[in-house]
C-alpha cells in the first residue's frame, strides 16, 4: 500500500488507515515487531528535529533495520550542493527507504521522482507531516477506544494555523473518521478557506471552549512568519492560551494535545500540560509504535517476504 512512502494522509485509503492504527496499537500493547536486518533507513533532515528525528531512528532500530543520519549542516549543500544532487547521491547509496524533512512545501515529493527509494515525509514546509497526525490518531483512539468513537467530537486546533502542516495533515485524518474541527486563532494566522476541508473557524477561542473534548494546541511558527504579521506574545496569549481558567469552563472529559516543542505560559499553561487533562505524554510515546507501523508497510511494500527471521 505504501510502495512508494508516504507523503500526504491523503494517499491513505480507510483500509490503509485502519491497519496503520491497529497495528500501532498492537505494537504499544507488546506485540513483536517485525524484523528487517538487511533494511536500512537514511533520515535526511533539513530542518531542526527532536522528537521526529529521534522517534524514526528508534523504531528503525527496534526492527533491527540499519539507520544512516545526513548531517545535512556538514554535507556539501554548504559547497552549493542543490537538493536534487544531494537526494540522487544518497539514493545511489541503495536505502530502502528515505525520510525527509525540509523547509520547502513538496520536497517529499520531489525526493521520490529524484530516488529509486520509498519516501516518507517527516514534514514539508507547512504543507504536510502525516506521520505526525497518525501518531495523534493513535493517541486518540486510545483514549475513546475505537476509530469508530472518534465521530461527532469535537477538536479545537488552536494557534498558528497558517504555518502548520501538522494542522493540515490532521484536519485530513480528523475528516475521514467523522469529527468536526474548529480552527481557532487570530486572523493573520489562520486561513479563512482551508483546503476545500468543511471545518468551523474562528478567532474567538472562549466561545467555543465549552463544546470541546480535545483542546490540539500548537505553537506559533516565528521561524515561517512573513510580511508584515506581528505576534506580541502578552496579546496573543491573553486571547489564545489554554490558561486554567479556560480550560475550567470546558467540559469535564475534554483533554490537552501539542505535538510538540511546548512553551509553557505562551500555548498552555504548565500545569495543565503536565495533569492528568493531557495526552501530550501519550503522543511522544505513541510517536515510536506508529512510525515503527509506517514502516513495517512500507518495508513490507517493496518486500517479497514478510519480516526476516
Amino acid at each position: 500500500m505504501l510502495s512508494e512512502g508516504l507523503h500526504t494522509i491523503q494517499q491513505l485509503g480507510e483500509a490503509d488507515l485502519r491497519s496503520i492504527i491497529d497495528r500501532s496499537l498492537d505494537l504499544r500493547g507488546g506485540a513483536s515487531p517485525r524484523v528487517y536486518r538487511s533494511k536500512t533507513l537514511a533520515l535526511m533532515f533539513f530542518e531542526s528535529s527532536t522528537r521526529t528525528r529521534v522517534s524514526f531512528e528508534m523504531a528503525a532500530k527496534k526492527l533491527g533495520a540499519s539507520v544512516v543520519v545526513f548531517d545535512s549542516k556538514n554535507s556539501s549543500l554548504a559547497k552549493g550542493e542543490t537538493l536534487k544532487d544531494t537526494i540522487s547521491t544518497i539514493s545511489s547509496y541503495c536505502p530502502d527507504a528515505i525520510v525527509i524533512r525540509s523547509s520547502f512545501g513538496g520536497a517529499s515529493i520531489l525526493a521520490q521522482r529524484w530516488s529509486n527509494s520509498a519516501v516518507i515525509n517527516a514534514g514539508d514546509g507547512a504543507h504536510q507531516h502525516p506521520t505526525q497526525a497518525l501518531l495523534d490518531l493513535v493517541t486518540l483512539v486510545s483514549h475513546f477506544g475505537s476509530i469508530d468513537a472518534l465521530a461527532g467530537k469535537k477538536i479545537a486546533i488552536v494557534g498558528d494555523i497558517s504555518h502548520s502542516r501538522v494542522a493540515r495533515s490532521l484536519v485530513s485524518l480528523l475528516s475521514k473518521v467523522g469529527s468536526k474541527v474548529v480552527l481557532v486563532g487570530p486572523r493573520d494566522l489562520v486561513p479563512w478557506q482551508f483546503e476545500g476541508e468543511s471545518v468551523e473557524i474562528t478567532d474567538s477561542f472562549d466561545s467555543v471552549v465549552p463544546k470541546v473534548d480535545i483542546f490540539y494546541m500548537l505553537r506559533v511558527q516565528r521561524e515561517r512568519i512573513r510580511g508584515d504579521s506581528v505576534i506580541h506574545d502578552q496579546e496573543y496569549a491573553s486571547k489564545f492560551s489554554l490558561t486554567k481558567e479556560r480550560f475550567s469552563k470546558g467540559s469535564n472529559g475534554a483533554m490537552i494535545m501539542h505535538p510538540g516543542p511546548v512553551f509553557p505560559g505562551m500555548e498552555v499553561d504548565s500545569d495543565l500540560a503536565e495533569s492528568q487533562r493531557s495526552l501530550i505524554r501519550e503522543q511522544t510515546r505513541n510517536s515510536i509504535f506508529t512510525r515503527m507501523a509506517v514502516l513495517e508497510a512500507v518495508f513490507e511494500a517493496n518486500s517479497n517476504t514478510k519480516g526476516e527471521a
